[in-house]
C-alpha cells in the first residue's frame, strides 16, 4: 500500500511491499479503508485478496494483524478472495467476499 501526502512527488509503502503470506507482506491488496479511531490510533484495514485474510494495520508499523479470515473457504471464520471492505461509525469491520458465502 502507497501513501501519497499532499505535494509529495513519490509515494512511500506504509503496508506490505512485498508480495506474500508472511503478516509483513500482502498478496493483492485490493480495497482499503483507514480507520482514524482504531485501538491505538490511526489504522489501515486491507481486504488482502490472495491470502484470504483482512489486515488491521496499524500506522509505523512493520506488519499487520489478521482481524477476519486466514484461511480460505466458505466457513464463518473463513474467506474466499476479500474484495472490499468497509468500518461503521462503531469500528465493526465489513468484509464482502467471493464466490463462497461471504
Amino acid at each position: 500500500i502507497m501513501e501519497w501526502l499532499p505535494g509529495a512527488t513519490q509515494g512511500q509503502v506504509v503496508a506490505g511491499g512485498e508480495r506474500g503470506a508472511a503478516l509483513n507482506q500482502l498478496y493483492w491488496p485490493y480495497d482499503v479503508v483507514v480507520d482514524a479511531d482504531g485501538p491505538g490510533g490511526d489504522r489501515l484495514i486491507i481486504a488482502d485478496y490472495q491470502n484470504h485474510r483482512v489486515v488491521a494495520w496499524n500506522a509505523g508499523s512493520t506488519q499487520g494483524q489478521v482481524v477476519a479470515g486466514g484461511s480460505q473457504g466458505g466457513g464463518l471464520n473463513q474467506l474466499n478472495k476479500p474484495h472490499g471492505v468497509a468500518l461503521d461509525a462503531a469500528g465493526t469491520i465489513y468484509v464482502a467476499g467471493s464466490i463462497e458465502r461471504n
